[in-house]
């Protein structure tokens, strides 16, 4: 039978993928070479379960097995999965133009060498918006089995992504500060959740993204968590408060919106004064929490507009 959709101009065939679900666009590479050519010039690629392995693998199928046979289960899901992305991947160049990219599956330092690869796939892309998820519902990853980014990668400047990237998000992994560090001049929203980064790392990071203008943290290593004054661009801020964090010292003067899940602890406001909305979401006693925020708020937050406080039993 003839592909008459085929015989389209290639910049509209460009455009009709570009609107299928990740699937679909991967499933119609395998129709024809005309397809595949086309399928590699996907801007945007979301990896997930769902998109890419479908029904095949289900949690409630999970739940019928024995240890051993979850075990297997687990891994075969994996391998698909893998294997599913590195297909896909093999059909650009690199250099060729990746808008976005969101990786949201449970690997670990397993597969370093694979997400090494998918990752640094992006960065000679250009990239603008890079999403890395290394967790689902089906299990978890233990803290000593968890990636480490390759922001080793990101040492010299002709790197393309340091000039592009701006969105960056991040999951379930570790990050560590490598020396020579050029920074990600373009990068204007950072999100570190259940990232194991040390205080003196987030710091020296924070300190090469000039253009930050949200910032979202949580690690289980924070003790003394800085925000320095360089972060001048900072707008909103949320913190999740980890089993050992103690001080929280923020000196990054534009800040107006300050979200905080967690206990009361010591807090530091450096010439923080453009405050207008905090939301509060409090883990035990609000007691004290309002006691602070009564008490400092006047002096600290003088131009406070909204104040929310929100009880949960977990951040």
């Amino acid at each position: 039978m003839k592909d008459r959709l085929a015989e389209l101009p290639d910049n509209v065939l460009h455009s009709i993928i570009s609107l299928l679900p990740m699937r679909d666009a991967v499933r119609t590479t395998i129709l024809s070479r005309k397809w595949s050519s086309i399928g590699k010039f996907l801007p945007n690629l979301d990896f997930q379960s769902s998109n890419i392995l479908g029904n095949r693998f289900s949690l409630e199928d999970s739940r019928k097995l024995d240890c051993e046979g979850k075990k297997t289960y687990f891994l075969e899901r994996k391998l698909n999965f893998v294997r599913a992305v590195n297909q896909f991947l093999q059909l650009r160049s690199h250099g060729m133009k990746i808008e976005s990219m969101r990786i949201c599956f449970s690997l670990g330092v397993d597969h370093a060498s694979h997400l090494d690869r998918w990752i640094e796939h992006t960065f000679a892309s250009g990239i603008e918006k890079l999403d890395i998820e290394l967790i689902d519902d089906f299990e978890a990853i233990s803290l000593e089995k968890y990636y480490v980014f390759p922001l080793h990668k990101l040492v010299h400047e002709k790197v393309a992504c340091l000039s592009s990237l701006k969105i960056l998000r991040l999951q379930c992994l570790v990050m560590r500060h490598p020396p020579d560090f050029y920074g990600l001049k373009s990068l204007t929203t950072l999100s570190l959740d259940d990232v194991d980064v040390t205080d003196g790392d987030i710091l020296k990071i924070l300190s090469k993204c000039p253009l930050l203008e949200q910032l979202y943290l949580w690690s289980p290593s924070f003790i003394n968590l800085d925000i320095p004054s360089c972060c001048s661009r900072l707008k909103y801020l949320d913190v999740k408060q980890s089993r050992k964090l103690e001080n929280v010292s923020i000196n990054a003067p534009n800040v107006t919106n300050f979200i905080f899940c967690g206990d009361l602890i010591n807090f530091s406001f450096v010439k923080v004064t453009r405050i207008e909305h905090i939301e509060l979401i409090i883990i035990r006693d609000c007691s004290n929490w309002i006691k602070y925020v009564v008490t400092k708020s006047p002096q600290l937050f003088p131009q406070l507009e909204s104040l929310q406080f929100t009880m949960s039993r977990v951040c």
